[in-house]
């Protein structure tokens, strides 16, 4: 015979509407009542019926994650902090990674609208502007992080990456060579777009002339951002500035750098964005504006739970924009 919720009930010595209770929102319960429902579930090795408690609340305690690479430590590590918050939230974080690209997002965005998911958070790719729109459109469940795309009308959650592209540039240009070699991630990519933005914007005003810029882009590997470096390198044309504008740039700059035995800082200068793993990893120095990946995290699942919490009802538009980064200029 299969154990029922009101087994468990008679068990912990509670009422049926606690063990529900326990279920929906156990933070409401004192402690000493929720240990008692939970010693009983395991005694009784019951198992809730989640389709009827989904039904019932009208929530399926389901949030998508779509991100572009599951690889580069910026997602790994901001995953890692929204898996802390919604598991402690009841919460089951379902991760989909696009590898950069867009009818695959827009393949993982539609799966996770059919399983009712309560929020879909998207690092988008570039591209699906029309796409995006239409779902903020239909659903109140959709946030953007990390990727701004200003024509989607939905609750972000960013970086102000031109920003603060512009003003690592402004540093750079005041203490390295004018010689420039910029690496890039692909142009459809909206992080790739707003950095690469700020950085032409740093130029003109300081009046840097195009022709001492050489601007790399479309760089989705590391082994790329390598292949692309081992040329430069093997121009013996120095001393360049190297800008790199990713996680895999900054990887296959450091096994260019390695192998070729290229004195950072002497012959070759360099500059970029990195997290706090990464810069530790690389231990390359240079000027670098550095994402704290797992408190990034942490904000945005704070961020995510008063959506979630909010009235079904559509509400404003929030927009955050984040501007801080730490700025190492060893």
């Amino acid at each position: 015979m299969s154990v029922t919720i009101k087994d468990v009930a008679s068990k912990a010595g509670v009422s049926i509407a606690t063990v529900s209770r326990y279920f929906s929102s156990r933070e409401k319960l004192k402690e000493s009542t929720a240990v008692r429902v939970q010693k009983a579930i395991d005694e009784l090795e019951f198992v809730p019926n989640n389709n009827a408690r989904i039904l019932k609340a009208g929530k399926s305690y389901i949030v998508g994650l779509v991100v572009p690479d599951i690889t580069i430590s910026f997602f790994y590590n901001v995953v890692k902090a929204l898996n802390d918050i919604f598991y402690s939230n009841g919460y089951f974080l379902m991760i989909c990674d696009s590898e950069y690209k867009p009818d695959r997002e827009r393949h993982h965005i539609d799966s996770l609208l059919k399983l009712n998911a309560d929020l879909l958070l998207v690092a988008t790719v570039g591209s699906n502007v029309e796409y995006l729109s239409s779902v903020a459109n239909r659903y109140n469940k959709l946030v953007l992080f990390d990727r701004f795309e200003p024509e989607v009308n939905v609750d972000s959650f960013c970086y102000d990456h031109r920003n603060i592209s512009k003003d690592l540039t402004d540093i750079v240009i005041k203490k390295y060579p004018h010689d420039f070699v910029i690496l890039m991630g692909p142009p459809f990519s909206p992080v790739t777009r707003e950095r690469l933005a700020g950085m032409m914007d740093s130029f003109r005003e300081n009046g840097i002339e195009k022709s001492q810029v050489e601007v790399i882009d479309g760089i989705l590997s590391s082994e790329q951002a390598e292949a692309a470096l081992n040329k430069v390198i093997e121009k013996h044309s120095y001393p360049k500035t190297i800008i790199f504008s990713n996680e895999n740039c900054l990887e296959g700059l450091a096994r260019a750098v390695w192998r070729s035995n290229v004195k950072v800082n002497e012959e070759l200068f360099i500059a970029g964005f990195t997290t706090d793993a990464l810069s530790n990893l690389c231990n390359i120095k240079g000027i670098c504006a550095i994402q704290e990946e797992y408190k990034i995290g942490l904000a945005l699942g704070d961020f995510c739970l008063k959506k979630l919490k909010a009235p079904k009802k559509a509400s404003a538009v929030t927009k955050k924009f984040i501007s801080s980064f730490i700025v190492s200029e060893d």
